[in-house]
């Protein structure tokens, strides 16, 4: 992460690389095992970082409270960024920083959860936002969902363009941005996805995809 961006106007910039592939297609994923919450991390990127501290052990002690992550769980020392240098824009939620929250279990998954602070926020607002984001991670683990929602619609292109058939365990249903993606996809690439409920939990779906690399 070269540098932090905040809603509504941006201003992020990170550089990724793949080592290796050049002149190869991505291969296919198998993500059906979730695995039990191993690890947690909190970074909270804030224009104070006293307050940072704080606000990243507030949302430990909530997130601690939920019987889903209470037991066998490691909360890692909270990470602190400063926003001082980041574009911080107007706007409602354009306000002093974030939190970012990442799960990791014991099959290798990888969850990420976030939520903005406003200039102004009281201490029950920040409470009520810290545990509707542990709710949304709870529903995520009751779901066997080996990834967050918003990774669901994004890792949608790198199963289209894999050679071979992926399978990714998710939380049901599919979002609207999800379902437009696949959409767009299937008709651009040519590629083939299934989605159904898994048996026995119907907050549970099998997201299947057969690349477009798979015909070549």
């Amino acid at each position: 992460v070269q540098r932090r961006g905040f809603y509504p106007i941006g201003g992020g910039k990170i550089q990724l690389s793949l080592n290796n592939r050049s002149g190869h297609p991505p291969a296919p994923l198998n993500l059906e095992m979730r695995g039990e919450t191993k690890n947690v991390t909190v970074r909270v990127v804030h224009v104070s970082t006293k307050r940072a501290s704080e606000l990243g052990e507030q949302f430990i002690t909530v997130m601690r409270s939920s019987p889903s992550f209470a037991q066998g769980v490691t909360y890692g020392e909270v990470l602190v960024e400063s926003a001082q240098g980041c574009k911080i824009g107007g706007g409602s939620r354009g306000g002093v920083g974030s939190l970012l929250v990442t799960l990791e279990t014991s099959c290798g998954a990888l969850l990420g959860y976030n939520t903005l602070f406003a200039k102004g926020d009281t201490d029950d607002k920040i409470t009520q936002a810290f545990t509707n984001l542990v709710q949304i991670a709870e529903k995520d683990a009751a779901s066997n969902a080996c990834l967050d929602r918003p990774m669901t619609d994004q890792i949608l292109p790198y199963l289209a363009c894999a050679a071979g058939n992926s399978r990714v365990a998710i939380r049901a249903p599919l979002t609207p941005h999800a379902v437009t993606s696949l959409q767009l996809l299937e008709e651009q690439l040519g590629t083939s996805f299934t989605f159904h409920r898994a048996d026995g939990i119907d907050t549970m779906g099998i997201l299947t995809c057969t690349g477009r690399r798979s015909a070549e």
